[in-house]
């Protein structure tokens, strides 16, 4: 059966994820590890303003990513950190009719001590169309995107593990892009909702009971049928990918 795929949307066959590694830098003692300090917990948020669709970029470098639905504003976050060069750094700015927020942990490159720690937890506002990107260089991400109204989310772990949440009703087409290096990719999807989930692995395996596998795709039973659907490339170099499909 031939693959259903919108006019506005690109082909599965041709999504690429660009999985971005931040490396440390090499260093020659002691003198150039950067000392961990005291542990802070800091609150921000950011208004939504005059913005009628935005785009979410989040740039970690080395950490433990959440990500919720349900903020009252734009975003609401919490940051945890004992890197005071970590301390994150945000932007929003206008580009034609998208507004831009950039979230980022700067300084992602040094050398730090092993008990270093860098935890975001984010949740987004439901009511604003958004687009998102999430680039992590080693770490974990858990995300989970019920009530968003999302037109695409991007994901990319140069080496951690990726928990994704699809699960949540939706109006319209949703693509999703996947991708680590090194780590495992547990997705959780919907059963009422038409799935469709390209996989590319380099050594690994694709646990996905009750999806039907065809032309190197997997498909759940309500695809062929479903007005709405959510397709999703994944792009492992090594590690697992397990689809879980809950109603």
């Amino acid at each position: 059966m031939e693959t259903k795929v919108p006019k506005r949307m690109t082909v599965m066959a041709v999504l690429t994820v660009m999985v971005m590694v931040s490396g440390c830098i090499t260093s020659n003692g002691d003198d150039d590890i950067v000392k961990t300090g005291d542990l802070r917990t800091e609150d921000y948020f950011v208004e939504l303003g005059p913005a009628q669709n935005v785009r979410i970029n989040i740039e970690m470098g080395t950490g433990e990513l959440e990500i919720r639905p349900d903020a009252t504003k734009l975003m609401e976050g919490t940051f945890t950190y004992n890197i005071d060069k970590w301390k994150p750094r945000f932007t929003y700015d206008p580009e034609g009719n998208i507004w831009n927020l950039t979230i980022r942990q700067p300084n992602a490159d040094i050398e730090v001590e092993s008990d270093a720690r860098n935890e975001w937890d984010l949740s987004f506002g439901t009511w604003v169309p958004m687009e998102m990107n999430v680039e992590i260089g080693a770490g974990t991400a858990d995300i989970a995107v019920a009530g968003l109204d999302l037109a695409s989310l991007s994901i990319a772990i140069g080496a951690g593990d990726i928990a994704l949440d699809l699960t949540g009703n939706r109006v319209d087409h949703l693509i999703v892009r996947v991708g680590t290096g090194n780590g495992r990719v547990n997705l959780i999807v919907p059963d009422y909702i038409g799935v469709q989930i390209q996989p590319t692995q380099g050594s690994g395996t694709v646990i996905a009971p009750g999806l039907e596998f065809r032309d190197g795709n997997y498909f759940n039973d309500v695809f062929d049928s479903s007005e709405v659907f959510i397709l999703i490339a994944v792009d492992i170099g090594v590690g697992d990918l397990v689809v879980l499909e809950t109603p």
